[in-house]
C-alpha cells in the first residue's frame, strides 16, 4: 500500500478506538482519489472549419478558366461564352482546315507539332478546335439527324456543354498513317506519341478506350483538352471528366 494510503488509514484506524463501543462501527473509505490523474480534462468542442479553395486562380465554374470542367452535366456559364481565339499558324502542324484556338493553347499545341516532327512521328493535322455556341447546336443537330438523339449524345455534345466552345480543345491526327478523325487515330505511330506526350504541353488525351461509361462519349484518341501547364495533377483531375 502507498504511503499516503497507510497514513490516512492509520487515522481511521485510530479515531475508531476512541468511540465508543456502539459507534466504532467499521466504516468504508474510498481512496480512488489518491489515484487521479492531476491533469485537467479537456472537453473537445467540435467546430467547422472553412478550408481554403486550393485553386483559387483557376475556378472549375468559370468559362474562361483553365480548369473549366464543362460536360453533359456541367454547362459552360455563360452557356454562350464566346472566348478570344487565333488562327493557329505554324510550320510544324497541318492546319489546312483554318482551325482556330484559345491563344494559350494555340501556342501549346504548335510546341507539341514541333516535337512530334523533331520525334519523327509526322506532322499533326488539325480537324477541329474552337467551336461556337451556334455551330455547335447545328453540329449537334445534324448528328440527331443522322444517328438518331441516343447516339448523337454518345457523339456529340449539345450546344453549351462542349469543351470545344472554350477554345481549349483541339482534335488531332496523322493522315499519311492511314487514319483521319477515328478511332484507330490511337494505333498509329503518332497517335502513341500524342497518348504519351500531350501533358507535356499541358494537354490530355479526354476519350480513350473503353471509358464511355465514365465520359458518356465514345472513344477517340485525338481530341486533346487544354489543362494547365505544368501540372500533371491536373491530368488526374479532370482526365475522366467531360
Amino acid at each position: 500500500m502507498p504511503p499516503a494510503v497507510m497514513a490516512i488509514a492509520s487515522g481511521v484506524i485510530l479515531g475508531q478506538a476512541l468511540l465508543s463501543p456502539s459507534s466504532a462501527q467499521p466504516k468504508q473509505v474510498d481512496f480512488d482519489f489518491l489515484y487521479l490523474s492531476s491533469e485537467p480534462t479537456v472537453t473537445e468542442v467540435a467546430t467547422e472549419i472553412e478550408l481554403p479553395d486550393p485553386l483559387p486562380g483557376y475556378p472549375l465554374d468559370k468559362a474562361d478558366s483553365l480548369y473549366v470542367v464543362v460536360n453533359k452535366q456541367r454547362p459552360l456559364d455563360p452557356i454562350d461564352y464566346t472566348p478570344e481565339v487565333v488562327l493557329v499558324e505554324s510550320e510544324y502542324l497541318n492546319n489546312s482546315r483554318g482551325i482556330e484556338l484559345a491563344p494559350v493553347a494555340a501556342e501549346a499545341v504548335i510546341e507539341m507539332g514541333k516535337a512530334a516532327q523533331q520525334a519523327g512521328v509526322g506532322t499533326l493535322k488539325l480537324n477541329s478546335g474552337y467551336r461556337s455556341y451556334d455551330y455547335q447546336a447545328e453540329l449537334f443537330i445534324a448528328k440527331v439527324g443522322q444517328y438518331g438523339e441516343a447516339e448523337a449524345l454518345e457523339r456529340s455534345a449539345k450546344a453549351g456543354h462542349s469543351e470545344h466552345q472554350t477554345g481549349l480543345a483541339v482534335d488531332v491526327s496523322e493522315p499519311s498513317q492511314g487514319c483521319e478523325i477515328m478511332q484507330c487515330f490511337g494505333n498509329t505511330e503518332a497517335g502513341i506519341w500524342v497518348a504519351e506526350n500531350a501533358w507535356r504541353f499541358g494537354y490530355i488525351v479526354r476519350y480513350e478506350l473503353d471509358q464511355t461509361s465514365i465520359t458518356g462519349y465514345t472513344t477517340n484518341h485525338g481530341i486533346c483538352v487544354m489543362s494547365v501547364r505544368n501540372c500533371p495533377s491536373a491530368i488526374t483531375r479532370v482526365g475522366l471528366i467531360r
